[in-house]
């Protein structure tokens, strides 16, 4: 017998990678959408042709769901994924799992009391070009990390994003947003743990909503190796990351417009990691785990809550 996935909300267009990894299989079926805010979800219920709710609980308590997807604004997120796991289904939800300390205890106090799985979309893990400097790092290539950098430049488009985002309750701000991935990251690749973090938000004074930061740096030092993150929504078209990492033996670099991996070894000559790996996409690796066994679930329960506690403790010192 199938199982059954709903998805709960529709606002970050992360729940288009969930709905693929679920058509993709036939042994899940995508039953029922739901969406409690504009715009609502009743074009997405049509094109797939499954059921469409206009309150989140009504859909979980009528369809009972063998598996939920959470894409709702930041803000809300939090409180659904209690509702989920309280109910014991599997989740996998976009990134942040919340914005505030008080949800993210009544998250953890949730999974205290089940073994319910838990994955949160940090989904850079699954981009090749990070896996192969996870695997050049392991392998010694640029030898002890001495320390990661890394900034993301997006471009707003004001006109065409959410009004939830311009809303500090909702949104919860481009720290927890954007820079959760290369916090994540930086830890995942290296294994330094960076456990106190510095996170300050500012507005630049371009961007008119009085309630949005549009920048955001992150730095840490843990046993004397040394993490600066930074983001601004303040870019050209697109979007354009770059991040670094610098070893006793070199440095290796995914630069801003070139996806390839730069290394620079001890004598300063530059090459490219030749061979980038075959990587499923997020969604898939999740479903695998969870139906399969097949693999590890992308993101495991503990970091997902390790990486939202950090940052929601970091929000209260900002």
């Amino acid at each position: 017998m199938k199982k059954k996935f709903v998805l709960l909300g529709i606002d970050h267009p992360h729940y288009g990678a969930m709905i693929q990894a679920v058509n993709a299989r036939d042994d899940i079926e995508f039953a029922a959408v739901a969406q409690e805010t504009s715009p609502f979800a009743d074009e997405v219920a049509k094109k797939w042709g499954v059921k469409c709710y206009s309150r989140y609980l009504d859909a979980l308590d009528a369809e009972k769901p063998d598996v939920v997807g959470i894409a709702m604004y930041n803000g809300a997120r939090g409180n659904f994924i209690c509702e989920a796991i309280s109910r014991k289904i599997p989740v996998i939800t976009d990134k942040p799992l919340c914005v505030t300390i008080t949800d993210y205890n009544r998250i953890k106090n949730a999974l205290d009391k089940s073994n319910t799985p838990l994955c949160m979309m940090l989904s850079c893990r699954c981009n090749p070009s990070y896996v192969a400097m996870k695997n050049a790092v392991s392998e010694g290539l640029v030898g002890e990390v001495l320390s990661v950098d890394a900034v993301r430049y997006y471009a707003l488009n004001r006109p065409k994003r959410p009004d939830w985002m311009f809303n500090r309750k909702s949104y919860g701000g481009p720290g927890i947003d954007i820079l959760a991935h290369d916090y994540d990251l930086a830890r995942w690749i290296t294994g330094i743990d960076w456990p106190d973090i510095v996170l300050t938000e500012y507005r630049s004074g371009f961007i008119a909503d009085r309630d949005f930061s549009d920048g955001a740096n992150i730095s840490s030092c843990d046993n004397n190796r040394s993490l600066a993150l930074k983001m601004l929504w303040n870019s050209p078209k697109k979007h354009w990351d770059r991040f670094a990492i610098l070893g006793t033996k070199g440095f290796l670099e995914m630069s801003f417009c070139d996806k390839r991996v730069a290394h620079v070894n001890e004598n300063g000559d530059v090459n490219y990691l030749r061979s980038l790996p075959l990587t499923k996409p997020f969604a898939a690796q999740f479903f695998d785990a969870l139906i399969d066994g097949s693999m590890n679930f992308p993101v495991s329960r503990e970091d997902s809550l390790l990486i939202t506690e950090r940052l929601v403790k970091a929000i209260g010192r900002t």
